[in-house]
């Protein structure tokens, strides 16, 4: 079979046919601002140089995906709510929006389509995927990110007082999903607005270790099923979702999204996963992104690859991931064994 670039390789993959290889999805955000010797912090609200990192970063590891370097924190810098910002890590929020329930009807959401308004949203996030559409000459697939509804909802009320209303005020919590829900929902439209391939929805405290499946098909499947319908009709693009934690719990919930692609966190069994997707949405994993990436050799890595691949990889619909995001501190030799195990071991 004839080498195929990375967007032909991927589509073939969603579409149920057979690519020439696994795809991978590597999941590299923060790990490009250590590779070009820079910190967090000097590209926090850097759109230039969020791109250039990227760029530099496609021309030494040929990726199949490229998403630059994305602060999802910055979805709640405007807002007034606490937050600490590290000089090496991703912000941290620390309050919330709606402290009492009457805030979810007194208080507005902004425009996130105006930079003025919404200045710290998008220097963090919107304007770096506007600027790496922009000068981006390569053919990876570039995506956008941002938290998926739950994790918003969970953002904006607080994530300990949401879980809780989840369970003793249900009708407070809807009213703080709807509000996150359509938060989630404009700040990717804005993103996916500015041209990108695909776009990545990570949303972790919707995981099978915090809610059971009965809450998620409740507050979960309704929002991503929506956004699977409408962003398709609209962007015609594909749309994933990645999940921490235990998600073999949340399969058919999961399936039930109509979303094209699922990433499953490393603890997850692979093979077993897949089974029970059935091919009705293609999955991603799942290698350890601590144990194996960052503090793993390149041996430890090609095996570990050639696991997943061989435990998805039949029937196709399947991509080589991370089971998480690639931690800072990986290694550049690391990453390149990912690619180098599915070159090896992911050929049809």
């Amino acid at each position: 079979m004839k080498r195929m670039s990375p967007k032909e390789r991927v589509m073939a993959t969603l579409n149920g046919e057979t690519p020439d290889r696994v795809p991978v999805f590597d999941m590299s955000i923060m790990v490009l601002s250590k590779l070009g010797g820079y910190q967090w912090k000097d590209v926090r609200h850097d759109a230039a140089l969020s791109t250039a990192l990227a760029l530099d970063y496609d021309k030494k590891v040929n990726p199949d995906f490229l998403m630059g370097c994305m602060e999802l924190g910055g979805m709640f810098l405007d807002l007034g709510i606490e937050y600490s910002a590290p000089d090496d890590n991703y912000c941290n929020v620390k309050g919330a929006y709606y402290v009492e329930p009457e805030d979810i009807d007194s208080k507005a959401l902004p425009d996130i389509s105006s930079s003025k308004e919404c200045p710290l949203l998008w220097s963090t996030l919107i304007g770096k995927s506007a600027d790496l559409y922009k000068k981006y000459q390569g053919d990876a697939m570039l995506g956008g990110t941002c938290w998926g509804p739950f994790t918003t909802a969970g953002f904006l009320r607080g994530v300990e007082t949401f879980l809780m209303d989840i369970i003793t005020e249900p009708d407070i919590a809807k009213k703080v999903m709807a509000k996150g829900t359509e938060y989630f929902d404009s700040i990717g439209r804005e993103i996916m607005s500015q041209g990108s391939d695909f776009f990545n929805i990570a949303d972790p405290t919707s995981s099978g270790d915090l809610i059971s499946g009965e809450t998620y098909e409740e507050y979960c499947v309704p929002a991503l099923h929506r956004t699977a319908k409408v962003w398709r009709d609209d962007f015609k693009r594909p749309v994933f979702l990645h999940i921490c934690g235990n998600t073999e719990v949340l399969s058919e919930q999961i399936a039930g999204t109509g979303l094209d692609a699922f990433s499953a966190d490393h603890a997850v069994n692979l093979g077993a996963m897949k089974d029970k997707l059935a091919g009705r949405i293609t999955l991603m994993g799942n290698v350890d992104p601590v144990k194996v990436m960052w503090m793993g050799k390149k041996e430890d890595i090609l095996r570990e690859s050639k696991k997943c691949i061989d435990a998805a990889k039949e029937g196709g619909k399947y991509m080589l991931c991370t089971g998480c995001e690639i931690p800072r501190d990986t290694s550049l030799e690391n990453i390149k064994a990912l690619f180098e195990a599915a070159d090896k071991y992911g050929r049809n």
